[in-house]
């Protein structure tokens, strides 16, 4: 367990490094970054075979009926799901990704500004041209093909998104990439070179 305490202590600690290098972007509220930072973080100590204690201790059941594996709601943001098959300890944990609750209450100020980075993510959609996704997103740092797939949000590089393109007509002289499919926006830690 101390284990698992010193490796997300380390992976916030670089997280919030990369952050401050990357701000060359339109200025950025630090309090909502480094907010969303630690509820990835937290969210992400859930791991299989966790107890269900502990996942109550972070997530909460959505409302509603729910076929295995049951959607999970993080307590400190309503709008940070994930997916959960329990035998009685944790089976299997999707990824978090962002989304609407059942039953929403009302949100926190950092909610809402979550809030509005998911409808810039889901404004996004097949048909539209690379230059209308890079007006709010840039490609994710790491290895990635020669056009990339994983791309962020300009406010907060834990916000993502995956997008695959049409094959580009090399005949034409200036031919800009058209969306072929986009995620569900999800949040994960950042990645780095």
């Amino acid at each position: 367990m101390k284990g698992k305490i010193l490796l997300v202590a380390i992976l916030v600690s670089a997280v919030l490094m990369v952050a401050m290098r990357v701000q060359a972007n339109p200025p950025l509220s630090e309090s909502n970054l480094q907010w969303l930072q630690k509820v990835v973080a937290e969210g992400k100590s859930i791991v299989p075979g966790a107890s269900q204690v502990e996942l109550l201790k972070l997530y909460t059941s959505d409302a509603g009926d729910q076929p295995s594996p049951y959607r999970y709601l993080l307590k400190n943001c309503q709008l940070i799901s994930v997916n959960v098959t329990l035998e009685p300890s944790v089976k299997t944990v999707s990824p978090m990704y962002l989304g609407y609750p059942t039953r929403p209450k009302p949100y926190s100020a950092q909610e809402e500004w979550l809030s509005a980075l998911m409808k810039d993510c889901t404004a996004i959609k097949p048909g539209m041209k690379r230059v209308e996704l890079m007006k709010n997103f840039e490609a994710e740092a790491g290895l990635q093909a020669m056009l990339p797939t994983r791309y962020v949000h300009k406010k907060a590089m834990l916000v993502k998104i995956d997008v695959s393109f049409e094959p580009v007509d090399k005949s034409a002289v200036k031919s800009e990439p058209v969306i072929k499919t986009v995620s569900r926006p999800y949040v994960d830690l950042a990645i780095c070179d």
